[in-house]
């Protein structure tokens, strides 16, 4: 009896078991195989959202951003090629970029304009050279303190438009302030466009004009050209259209700072032509 009762259990028992697996098994077989998306207000499970995360795509070449170590290497080849320009044939831009005045090719056209309206007083000379690391005064001849755009094309006296140019460059770029004033004149360039040459690249652009006043600018440091007592030498104003016996009137009246001595060719090199009033001879 006891042993039937026994079995009886034993058989109870593994029913119970069967039927237990019988119950997983199906609700293996109900549930998806793949992980369902959450619906709205839900969110993944943690071990779910560690998973999504792992099998993110990787963002495409396409898509990443550009090196930007190109664009520094020209931007750094710009600068040094800007940089190699002889530094005696132009100002340093951060100190004297140039500045102008608001005026019109009419007005720099009247004769006289440039010492009219220059203004540069001692302390502002000495103030330009002392930024560029230069005593004031210099040696004459030395140096000049030159308006960056020429007076004679619109250029102001701000310390920003002012430079000591040293020599003989800045006889060079008296020629080039000459000729572009005449081209303006005649109209063949606006004034903007002359003021842009001086600005950008006037050595070049002296160059392609046949380098104007170079001859007169040769002779500038010989002491017997500047001799006053020297047969045929005479004199002019670097705005001037006139040239002069250095006897006359009319060049004791140019300012010292203006003022260019030359022989009569070398005058004419630098388009002036012979006063009316003392008659230069040749």
């Amino acid at each position: 009896m006891h042993r039937e009762s026994r079995n009886m259990r034993w058989l109870g028992l593994r029913a119970f078991a069967l039927l237990l697996c019988a119950a997983t098994l199906t609700a293996c077989v109900a549930e998806p195989a793949s992980t369902t998306q959450p619906l709205a207000g839900q969110t993944l499970p943690a071990a779910t959202s560690t998973v999504v995360a792992t099998i993110a795509p990787a963002p495409t070449k396409a898509a990443a951003s550009p090196r930007p170590a190109a664009a520094k290497r020209r931007t750094a080849k710009i600068t040094k090629k800007k940089s190699a320009r002889n530094p005696k044939l132009y100002p340093n831009p951060r100190l004297t970029p140039g500045a102008v005045f608001p005026v019109t090719t009419a007005q720099i056209s009247v004769r006289g304009y440039s010492s009219r309206v220059r203004n540069v007083p001692t302390s502002e000379k000495r103030e330009t050279f002392e930024e560029y690391g230069l005593s004031y005064p210099q040696k004459p001849g030395a140096y000049e303190c030159d308006h960056f755009i020429p007076l004679c094309l619109g250029g102001n006296n701000s310390i920003k438009n002012l430079w000591p140019e040293p020599a003989p460059q800045f006889h060079w770029k008296d020629g080039l302030e000459v000729y572009l004033l005449r081209q303006v004149r005649a109209h063949r360039i606006t004034l903007a466009e002359a003021q842009r040459e001086m600005r950008t690249d006037w050595y070049a652009y002296w160059v392609k004009a046949g380098k104007p006043g170079y001859w007169a600018s040769s002779s500038a440091s010989s002491p017997r050209v500047q001799s006053s007592s020297n047969t045929g030498a005479v004199g002019w104003s670097v705005s001037g259209a006139r040239y002069h016996r250095l006897t006359c009137a009319y060049f004791a009246r140019i300012k010292p700072a203006n003022r260019r001595r030359g022989t009569i060719a070398q005058a004419k090199a630098a388009g002036k032509t012979p006063c009316k009033v003392c008659r230069p001879s040749g």
